[in-house]
């Protein structure tokens, strides 16, 4: 699905590059652009488009958290709303019921994930 990154601004490596800017003595006048930093596709334009955007977004992230439930749910409401106010999903036609049955079903599908056995003892 070509527009599941959308125009969005990959905001880790734009922040990295500011910090970089800030921090350098060597400033030729050069600023750092945040169209540089963007994806250059159109926004989701179905609801499946908006809900891969969402999901790959989710994944991506969530390996950055330690693995709860109440950890994913603000990493995830954080995330959905970034997304809402940048217009991300302007034309997906996602609702807001839509996007909080996705997600609990995110928070869900996480915490399962990650869900960890317990150690059976080896059998001789």
């Amino acid at each position: 699905i070509q527009n599941h990154h959308g125009n969005d601004i990959i905001a880790y490596f734009y922040n990295e590059a500011l910090k970089f800017q800030a921090a350098s003595s060597d400033d030729k006048g050069e600023t750092v652009k945040a169209s540089d930093f963007s994806y250059n596709a159109e926004i989701p334009d179905f609801r499946e488009c908006g809900i891969v955007m969402l999901a790959d977004t989710i994944e991506a992230a969530s390996r950055t958290v330690t693995p709860n439930a109440s950890k994913y749910a603000k990493l995830i409401d954080n995330l959905f709303l970034g997304k809402i106010e940048r217009g991300q999903l302007d034309n997906s036609n996602l609702t807001m019921n839509d996007i909080k049955a996705l997600s609990d079903a995110f928070v869900k599908t996480l915490v399962a994930r990650n869900h960890s056995r317990i150690e059976y003892p080896d059998e001789d």
